[in-house]
């Protein structure tokens, strides 16, 4: 694969001068430029790689790694994701980046249906099924190291003038890692450093909600764009690969998740509809019409067995995952349900509403087990971490940290407005919440401590670079400047230093020489003792 990257970016480092135009074609616009750099190699007689770059059938048929470019979706294309520098290896390798003017060319080409001829008719965008199943589920951490970020872009797709809301926020179930909702895109923070680990694009719109798979190796998004259209995507987090995308509605999906297995997905939004796609097919597997109003959650228990979901009428219900067939009908919620989370065992299901309440069901009979009034005018988010703490979020402008019973173990306060989202990290170990003016905190949950800030609208890799390099420079002034101050205090020490020294060493020559005297002494003693007893002998003698 690598290869045929390195051939695809390669020809796409031209410094041909391309024209702007709404509808690029083939042949007007796009051949140019595979004729000065690539076909010389990557034609009929003479395919590097297996991969024939003189026809549109030819690049659809992809190079002996695969394919490399998708009629309708540059999202999914490595024609255009290298060159753009937004998957790694970044082409061309040894080359200045492609001017944005040929990159929006090359993308637009792919995005209308790869056009063969100004007159021709666009390609339909394939409904490409995904295999990406697993043979086996498991509830606990799976072996090996947690999946992580490794070739992820860090140039975000979009930068506003402020900072909104965050629409949606998940955790990774294995790994330090969180997901923001930005402005069409996904920014990934590395908990423990609360650094930027990567930015996945999602230019289809607006996030409404965001799940990582049970294994921790997928995160998908749902969202699109209001009273137009909405999907859901999702992505490989080790290399930014976009590995699926699902639904076709006509308005933004507001919730969707992905079984344990990774053969499903569930979908709802405004059409009060749950559709469940086989990811096998890409097609839908099976409809459900119970709610009565819009579908604002949805989850898939962590073993896949069951699926909640849940509507801005404070209905809550329970399927089976594989059918759709009834399992329960959860009443108490007289308001939306804004939040459905599963206990990592799969046994207790959590929701929490905009009457501010907090209740937890377990699976057995389908019996409410707790309930609670988590913050007053509404609980906006709440969620169990792995080790079955709950972590909530509301209008109150507060979040709170509770045990699994729902006993306060914490409030953390001080916020400018209402909280939208709140996470508990993969270790239970810090709180991310992030607040309506859009500022994102995180905490550390065993004393509230605040530990930083994250940012869902950042800057521009160049920006950050600027900004660390200032700071940078700050920071050792700061350091010249105490250095500065403290040679002075220094050579006062390093004097003291030297005297004592010297007392030291003239300390240890008398207490030397009064060791020898007390020698001395005590030798003479002993001669005179000694002397006084031969001449004792010698009176005793004598008389």
């Amino acid at each position: 694969m690598n290869f045929i990257r390195a051939i695809v970016s390669f020809f796409l480092g031209s410094s041909i001068a391309w024209a702007s135009t709404e509808k690029p074609n083939f042949q007007d616009d796009i051949i140019p430029v595979f004729e000065q750099s690539c076909n010389s190699c990557h034609n009929p007689d003479r395919a590097r790689g297996g991969l024939d770059l003189t026809s549109i059938n030819a690049i659809l048929a992809g190079g002996s790694s695969g394919e490399v470019s998708i009629p309708g979706d540059p999202d999914s294309s490595l024609l255009y994701l290298l060159p753009a520098r937004l998957q790694e290896p970044h082409m061309p390798p040894r080359g200045e980046k492609i001017e944005k003017a040929q990159l929006s060319l090359i993308k637009n080409w792919i995005a209308q249906g790869m056009l063969p001829t100004a007159s021709g008719k666009p390609m339909k965008k394939k409904k490409s099924s995904v295999n990406l199943a697993l043979g086996s589920v498991s509830i606990g951490k799976p072996e090996g190291p947690p999946p992580m970020p490794k070739y992820l872009a860090l140039q975000p797709a979009l930068v506003t003038n402020r900072a909104f809301a965050p629409s949606a926020m998940a955790a990774a179930p294995w790994s330090p890692l969180v997901a923001l909702a930005g402005q069409k895109q996904v920014i990934l923070y590395n908990t423990e450093s609360l650094q930027i680990s990567g930015i996945l694009s999602y230019e289809e719109g607006f996030i409404e909600s965001m799940n990582f798979s049970r294994n921790g190796k997928l995160v998908i998004a749902s969202g699109g764009r209001g009273g137009k259209s909405g999907n859901v995507a999702g992505w490989d987090i080790e290399t930014g690969r976009r590995v699926l995308t699902v639904g076709e509605e006509q308005d933004s999906i507001l919730s969707a998740d992905i079984s344990a297995d990774q053969s499903l997905v569930a979908i709802g939004g405004t059409n009060k509809l749950i559709k469940v796609f086989d990811l096998a097919t890409n097609e839908i597997l099976y409809k459900i019409k119970k709610h009565s109003e819009w579908v604002t959650q949805i989850a898939f228990s962590p073993d896949g067995i069951l699926l909640a979901t849940a509507d801005r009428n404070g209905g809550l219900f329970v399927w089976e995952a594989g059918t759709g067939n009834p399992f329960y009908t959860l009443d108490g919620h007289k308001q939306e349900i804004t939040s459905l989370s599963w206990r990592a065992d799969g046994n207790v299901l959590l929701s929490a509403s905009e009457e501010g309440a907090v209740r937890t069901w377990e699976m057995i009979n389908g019996k409410q087990v707790r309930t609670w009034n988590a913050h007053s005018g509404g609980t906006l988010s709440a969620h169990y971490a792995q080790n079955g703490n709950i972590v909530t979020a509301g209008r109150d402008k507060t979040v709170k940290f509770w045990d699994g019973n729902g006993k306060a173990l914490r409030t953390i306060s001080g916020f400018a407005d209402i909280v939208m989202e709140t996470r508990l990290s993969h270790d239970g170990s810090k709180i991310i919440a992030g607040d309506w003016t859009g500022k994102v905190g995180v905490w550390n949950s065993a004393d509230g401590k605040h530990l930083g800030d994250l940012n869902a609208n950042p800057p521009t890799l160049e920006t950050r670079t600027t900004l660390a390099t200032q700071q940078l420079n700050q920071d050792q002034a700061s350091l010249a400047k105490a250095q500065s101050l403290l040679l002075p205090f220094q050579k006062k020490v390093d004097e003291v230093t030297k005297q004592v020294t010297a007392n030291k060493s003239a300390l240890q020559v008398a207490e030397k020489a009064l060791q020898d005297a007390v020698s001395a002494a005590q030798q003479a003693k002993t001669a005179l003792d000694q002397a006084l007893a031969d001449l004792a002998n010698k009176t005793k003698i004598q008389s």
